[in-house]
């Protein structure tokens, strides 16, 4: 269940694969099979049946170990290719119609591994007596890896119905890659829902008074492995409404996850709970640490106004409140709210609830938000063994000892805040878009084939953006929306000079300058410079050199370890040095860095390989590369 102990991805190519315009946010409109005369019989594919019993069983003995498990994970691959039923219309519009039938399921959640369609087409979902529609779903709602999700739908039938205009741009792709069978019933037809423990308050009783923005901050996360869990949005200095968001590291992978908000009960205990409407699908994963058992991801979009989400504030003083309160997912039952009116524990990174005075946590509660008296998170749900009957000991991580993994991102302008107050976007003024500035300001000329990230800083950045460096469009892959007061991106290879990025933003571009500027020591690089990814060719290798322009760079090769090379140096053949091929002398262009390609022999495509250079004028040496060449082709360069 543990992973990696911490993580940090952020770089532009992982954000870009989870970037897209409106996720899971519905378009609305009619299916076309309700608008026009449509043959009656569709296609139907069956999966085989779930032993829901046995499931439950499991589930007993697992206890709370790991995150709450809801569904049945059915694996398939049915595509558009696949026997639907396709039908062409008078005006040339294509309609295919494909019925999924999971015996006994109480609701079915659909998982896509591909998701591509034209402007114009629309994707619904609906049960068979079409009470619950889903969609429209558009080229909108693209995730840039093409994976999707559709929240349940209650019932174990679904109908998934494409409609493509005719003349559309491209045939779309849509392929199914897992039907989720909820044998658990956290939604079924005709309202009943969750099955968490009788002693749980909803958030609409009396306990929940005053506690409604806390309340929207929280969402219940539907896993497409078919777990759930809890989280929570969470604010930072900058006050920019980033839809950041802290759940639980063992609540795992949320990258094409549901997030489901305001998912409560109209009124106290027996309400009819809110529609599944307010949902969000997928997110970038930002930090994640498995020692403290946290996350923190970025929505895949900004949430709309109508969601009406808050961005819970927080405190990470470590003080212990006079008292707490914590508001979730049980067994992913509608929003709960717990009371402890004592002070937590504070055993090691944890705050430690000694006993409920009100409601528990269960199982799907993990990753949800504790809160002081001052509703500001404190931590997110770990682990613990409360139930019903006896409502003790859970462990929330402790934003103080998290804060060393979470703070580059909350505190971002670095304002040492030790406390933050929840943001309502709703009360934000309009904020135009505009780039504002760029970190750094200037770099050395870029080694060919390495990354090296630069952040523009802005207002109102939403994901969407296109950016052009010196007026040639960059690749959705090489940059990405960090927050909406930034983007993070792979800066392209450029001489010496000014240079300028242009972002546009459906309207008129806004342009920052970036300096490019001499490198200050020489610099020697083989291959990529990435050394968790170089594939070369055996054949050879290729070098770069970057000094001031004008100098002259020697590059030394040796089957031996090359100690550091130092101007005037005498080298000779023998057992300490062995050329496998020349002395490269090297002038530096106008640009500032000059690129070669050195043969490898072929006899030598097995060894290890060290290269070193120096600048004649400036008698400064540049760090050793260590190079092996394996019969697989890669080159592993070690600075």
């Amino acid at each position: 269940m543990k992973r990696n102990s911490l993580r940090v991805l952020f770089l532009p190519a992982l954000l870009a694969l989870s970037s897209l315009v409106s996720a899971q946010i519905e378009q609305g409109g009619t299916p076309a099979s309700l608008r026009r005369a449509l043959r009656s019989s569709v296609a139907t594919h069956t999966m085989p049946r779930v032993d829901a019993q046995t499931l439950l069983l499991e589930d007993e003995l697992a206890g709370r170990a790991g995150p709450e498990r809801f569904a049945f994970v059915h694996t398939i691959e049915l595509g558009l290719e696949e026997p639907g039923t396709w039908e062409t219309l008078p005006n040339g519009d294509r309609v295919w119609r494909l019925r999924i039938v999971s015996p006994g399921a109480r609701s079915l959640m659909l998982a896509f591994s591909r998701f591509q369609v034209p402007e114009g087409a629309e994707l619904f979902v609906y049960d068979d007596d079409r009470s619950t529609v889903r969609g429209a779903f558009t080229s909108s709602n693209q995730l840039a890896d093409g994976r999707f999700a559709i929240q349940p739908i209650a019932g174990d039938a679904v109908t998934l119905e494409y409609d493509e205009p005719a003349g559309a741009a491209f045939p779309g792709e849509l392929r199914l890659s897992a039907v989720l069978h909820d044998y658990r019933g956290i939604v079924t037809k005709g309202g009943s829902v969750g099955t968490s423990g009788a002693c749980n308050v909803d958030v609409v009783c009396p306990q929940g008074v005053g506690w409604e923005d806390p309340v929207r901050s929280v969402a219940l996360v539907m896993n497409t492995n078919g777990t759930l869990c809890s989280g929570f949005l969470v604010n930072n200095t900058l006050n920019d409404a980033t839809p950041f968001f802290v759940s639980a590291e063992h609540c795992g992978d949320f990258t094409s996850s549901v997030f489901l908000f305001n998912w409560k009960r109209s009124t106290c205990g027996s309400g009819t709970p809110a529609a599944m409407n307010d949902t969000i699908t997928g997110s970038s994963l930002i930090v994640v640490d498995a020692g403290l058992d946290v996350q923190l991801v970025r929505l895949s979009s900004q949430p709309p106004p109508s969601y009406g989400v808050f961005l819970a504030g927080w405190d990470r003083s470590g003080t212990r409140p006079t008292n707490t309160v914590g508001i979730h997912h049980p067994m992913g039952d509608v929003m709960k709210i717990s009371l402890d009116n004592n002070q937590p524990n504070t055993p090691n990174t944890s705050w430690r609830i000694v006993r409920w005075d009100t409601g528990v946590t269960e199982p799907g509660s993990s990753g949800s938000p504790l809160f002081d008296p001052n509703k500001r998170a404190i931590g997110q749900l770990r682990n613990g063994v409360a139930t019903c009957a006896n409502p003790v000991d859970d462990f929330y991580g402790r934003f103080d000892a998290e804060w060393g993994v979470l703070g580059p991102f909350l505190d971002p302008n670095g304002s040492s805040a030790v406390t933050l107050d929840g943001l309502d976007p709703a009360l934000l003024p309009p904020t135009s878009f505009s780039i504002t500035g760029i970190t750094p300001s200037q770099v050395e000329p870029l080694i060919p084939g390495t990354t090296r990230t630069v952040k523009l800083l802005g207002t109102g950045i939403q994901p969407g953006v296109q950016v052009d460096f010196d007026g040639a469009p960059l690749s959705s892959f090489n940059y990405g929306w960090f927050s909406n007061s930034s983007l993070t991106l792979d800066m392209p290879q450029a001489c010496i000079g000014t240079h300028t990025f242009s972002v546009s933003q459906g309207g008129a571009p806004s342009t920052v300058d970036i300096q490019v500027v001499e490198a200050q020591q020489p610099i020697h690089q083989a291959g990529t410079g990435d050394p968790d990814n170089l594939v070369t060719s055996v054949s050879g290798i290729d070098i770069t050199n970057a000094d001031t322009i004008g100098h002259t760079n020697v590059t030394l090769w040796s089957a031996s370890n090359l100690p550091s090379v130092h101007p005037l140096v005498t080298l000779s053949l023998g057992a300490q040095f062995t050329m496998l091929s020349r002395c490269n002398l090297v002038t530096i262009p106008s640009c500032g860095y000059i690129q070669t390609h050195v043969t490898v022999p072929a006899s030598l495509a097995f060894m290890t390989i060290f290269s070193q250079s120096f600048c004649a004028q400036c008698q400064i040496p540049t760090t050793p590369n260590v190079i092996e060449v394996s019969n697989l082709q890669q080159v592993f360069v070690f600075f």
